[in-house]
C-alpha cells in the first residue's frame, strides 16, 4: 500500500498594516480526505510589537513580543477567511505572539471541533533578539490557560 498523500494548502501571508481590506486570497474549507490523509495549513504570526520598529528588537521592552492592535485585526480577518476549516490540532511556537495568533485566529473553529492548541519549542524562531526570547511557561499559561505546554521541555 502506498504511503498517505500529504496535501498542503498554501495561501498568501496575512496582510501587513493597512492592507487588511486588500487581502483577496481564496477561502479555505474542510475537504474530503482519503484514509490516512491530513490537510495542513501553515500560518505565520500576525503583526507583533517587534514588527513596528525593528530597532527596538534588542530592547528589554520587546522581550517575547506580543501582538499589536493591527495584529489582532489580522487574526480577525484570518478567522473570517478560515471559518470553514475543521482543525484536529493547532501547533504553534511557545512565543506569545504565535500563541495569540493561533488562539485568536482559530477560536471558533477550535471550540467547534474540540481541537487543542499545542505549544512546540522546535517551531520557535531562532533567538537573535530579545523579541525572540520566551517568557516563562507559568507566566504565558496565566494569560493563555487553554494552551497545552506539555511538549515544552524547559522553562
Amino acid at each position: 500500500m502506498p504511503p498517505p498523500t500529504l496535501h498542503l494548502a498554501t495561501q498568501r501571508a496575512p496582510p501587513t498594516q493597512g492592507q487588511i481590506s486588500g487581502w483577496n486570497g481564496a477561502p479555505v474549507a474542510c475537504q474530503e480526505l482519503g484514509a490516512g490523509e491530513k490537510l495542513l495549513h501553515f500560518v505565520r504570526h500576525a503583526q507583533g510589537t517587534h514588527n513596528l520598529d525593528p530597532t527596538q528588537n534588542r530592547s528589554p521592552a520587546s522581550h517575547d513580543a506580543r501582538l499589536t492592535p493591527d495584529g489582532t485585526l489580522q487574526c480577525a480577518a484570518l478567522q473570517e477567511r478560515t471559518r470553514a476549516i475543521c482543525p484536529e490540532l493547532v501547533v504553534a511556537s511557545p512565543l506569545t505572539r504565535t500563541l495569540q495568533t493561533a488562539t485568536l485566529s482559530f477560536e471558533p473553529q477550535l471550540k467547534a471541533s474540540n481541537a487543542s492548541v499545542v505549544a512546540c519549542e522546535s517551531l520557535r524562531e531562532t533567538v537573535n533578539f530579545l523579541c525572540d526570547g520566551r517568557r516563562s511557561i507559568p507566566v504565558i499559561r496565566s494569560e493563555l490557560p487553554d494552551i497545552d505546554f506539555s511538549h515544552v521541555e524547559h522553562d
